[in-house]
């Protein structure tokens, strides 16, 4: 199974990256209420401030190494592109820049099935 290519615009997110890559190795996209949400979302430190922060162990190295383009896992049974847990989109965009948990978040490929 080929990996859904993501782009996240969550710059809130600890494992953003500029350029709007995401540093996690894995996502998982959940259902929030009517929508569908990224779980992975991790609240960048508010004392770091907007810049780019990489968790410790998602080395900017580790973007080279194609961790840059995450695993996306899918709990969200009722969206068609759903797959035995994982999403089958060619490509996803996570948005919710102003988020500060991840219901904040939302998946933009979330398509009722």
């Amino acid at each position: 199974m080929s990996r859904t290519m993501t782009e996240c615009m969550v710059n809130t997110c600890a494992y953003w990256v500029p350029g709007n890559s995401c540093s996690a190795d894995t996502i998982e996209v959940v259902s929030s209420g009517p929508d569908a949400s990224c779980s992975t979302f991790t609240l960048r430190s508010s004392v770091e401030g907007p810049e780019m922060k990489i968790l410790p162990q998602h080395t900017t190295s580790s973007l080279t190494q194609g961790s840059a383009n995450p695993e996306v896992l899918c709990s969200v049974r009722q969206c068609r592109h759903n797959r035995d847990g994982y999403c089958e989109a060619d490509n996803i965009k996570i948005m919710g820049s102003t988020a500060q948990r991840h219901s904040d978040t939302e998946c933009d490929m979330f398509e009722p099935a």
